[in-house]
């Protein structure tokens, strides 16, 4: 009977019928997906003693830090793992009572309740970032209730932890001196008793100025009303002053306009910046008090005369009062010294040159006459023109120029440019002297044909006889000005040039007689005896023809 039971369920599951139900089973996790192997041993319910659930990789909350240590059921209050939650308050009591948020890990982490790390950096974010000494302090210096928790609303002014540091403070005094609450303005997180943030803004504090006391300004220890111009610390300076005496002379009570921060003395007073008068050279190291005569200050006069008229009516040489020379002294005088005269003649209608700069100022400038003094050379070289003889200037009419023949380098000798005449020197004209051309000192209105000086040598000239021969009285036609002897008489450019064995016959083979004008140019005037004497041919017999070119 049992056995016939087991085939017809088998049957009945074979054709889809229905199934017998041994009672429902409901696993204790829920709706887990893991296989119950992963944990559980099939010798018997217990847990494996190395399962293969891994909480990393088959859940959707990492184990990190002191979490890896904590017992499951530390976490898992029951059986129903997947309905564990996950945020940090589900576990933890939050003793900020939600003040700070609900994301513990701004201030806490797995590996460490408190992690200071990560307090700092949640500190950055918040109204007031921990900086130099606030980094090292315990929470609890500025927040008193930090035991309990509470974090939230610490104030946020300095005065509000360091409200005893300012009343306590006595140099200088800050509650009385009316000081400002707002510590920044002088003091720095880096450290207290080191004031580093206050900006001296209002008034600079510069050269002795930074190495000064608080309180040697700020009397009374009154920061907020200190004085910012000179004279409501420097009054007492001011008055005491004798060299010069300010009050008598009407100082200005800037002192910057004398004084710098680097130092009382000595002044920094820039006369030229104040008054317009540069103190230079020898001026630079006089006392006040040669110009500001009996601590008179205002209103002394820069010219020149008004502290040098003695010395410019005193002065001899030259005389300046006579003459009438200006009163100022700047013309002639520099400030590096009275008698190193600093005149720049240069400067003038007449630069010195050469000879001119060492003659004395007197010997142009005639009785002390130095403000209508003439430029030109006839002037002062007058005597000169009139008495010089070889040549004889006056006589020749030369022009008053001097520069026509003089330098200034020296009087003599003459520096005359004769190419810059009518008649250029060349040649052995370069070396003869002036008195072989210009007989008896004549300069003027000399002619400039050669004839006019060598008429003797035409005349006695017999090789060839250039009288005889009419020969043209323009020596330049054959002599050159290199030498009178050999000439350069250029045949070509008469009406027979020279060409062939012609070029090598002297003269007189065919200026017979010295006959140099009006000589027949055929050949047969010359040749009519070769013409005789030919036999082979006989010319004369034959009657050939007498121009000779046709053969020869």
């Amino acid at each position: 009977m049992g056995n016939w039971l087991i085939l017809l369920t088998l049957l009945l599951a074979l054709c889809g019928g229905p199934r017998p139900t041994w009672g429902a089973l409901v696993s204790p996790h829920g709706p887990l997906t893991i296989a119950c192997g992963a944990c559980h041993a099939t010798t018997g319910w217990s847990l494996r003693s190395e399962a293969e659930f891994n909480h990393d990789r088959d859940s959707s909350w990492p184990l990190a830090g002191r979490h890896r240590e904590v017992a499951c059921a530390a976490c898992h209050l029951d059986l129903r793992f997947r309905d564990t939650p996950g945020a940090c308050a589900d576990c933890h009591l939050d003793l900020h009572q939600g003040a700070l948020g609900p994301d513990c890990g701004g201030c806490h982490s797995p590996a460490r309740w408190f992690d200071r790390t990560l307090l700092e950096r949640r500190h950055e974010r918040s109204l007031f970032p921990l900086t130099g000494a606030h980094r090292g302090l315990d929470c609890r210096a500025c927040h008193p209730g930090s035991g309990a928790g509470q974090f939230a609303g610490a104030p946020l002014e300095c005065a509000a932890c360091h409200a005893g540091d300012y009343l306590a403070t006595a140099r200088p005094v800050h509650g009385e001196g009316g000081l400002g609450t707002n510590c920044a303005q002088c003091h720095s997180t880096a450290r207290w008793a080191t004031p580093g943030g206050f900006q001296h803004d209002a008034f600079p504090l510069l050269g002795r100025h930074a190495a000064a006391s608080c309180v040697s300004c700020h009397e009374g220890g009154r920061f907020d009303l200190a004085p910012a111009h000179c004279a409501g610390c420097h009054a007492a300076a001011w008055q005491a002053s004798a060299d010069p005496r300010h009050v008598a002379a009407g100082f200005s009570q800037g002192c910057a306009v004398c004084h710098d921060e680097q130092g009382w003395r000595p002044s920094a007073y820039s006369h030229a910046a104040a008054t317009g008068y540069e103190l230079d050279g020898a001026h630079g190291a006089l006392s006040c008090a040669r110009c500001h005569v009996g601590q008179q200050y205002a209103g002394t006069s820069s010219l020149c005369a008004t502290c040098h008229l003695a010395d410019y009516q005193a002065a001899g040489e030259p005389a300046h009062q006579a003459p009438g020379y200006p009163l100022d002294c700047a013309l002639c005088h520099t400030r590096e010294s009275w008698q190193g005269v600093g005149f720049d003649h240069q400067a003038t209608d007449f630069p010195l040159l050469d000879a001119h700069v060492a003659v004395f100022c007197v010997d142009c400038h005639l009785g002390g006459n130095f403000t209508m003094t003439p430029t030109d050379c006839f002037s002062c070289h007058q005597a000169s023109f009139v008495e010089t003889t070889d040549p004889a200037h006056e006589a020749n009419l030369f022009p008053q120029d001097c520069t026509g023949c003089h330098n200034q380098t020296a009087w003599s000798p003459s520096t005359l440019d004769h190419d810059l005449t009518d008649f250029a020197l060349s040649g052995a004209h370069l070396a003869v002297n002036c008195a072989d051309c210009h007989t008896n000192g004549r300069f003027v209105d000399l002619p400039a044909a050669c004839w006019a000086c060598h008429e003797p040598d035409y005349q006695q000239a017999t090789h060839p006889d250039h009288a005889d021969n009419q020969f043209s009285q323009d020596c330049a036609t054959c002599h050159s000005t290199a030498a009178w002897q050999p000439a350069t008489f250029d045949h070509d450019l008469t009406d027979f040039p020279l060409t062939g064995a012609h070029v090598a016959v002297s003269c007189a083979a065919c200026h017979v007689g010295g006959q140099y004008t009006e000589l027949d140019g055929a050949c047969w005037a010359c040749h009519e005896p070769d013409y005789q004497q030919a036999t082979n041919p006989d010319h004369a017999a034959n009657q050939f023809s007498q121009d000779c070119a046709t053969c020869h």
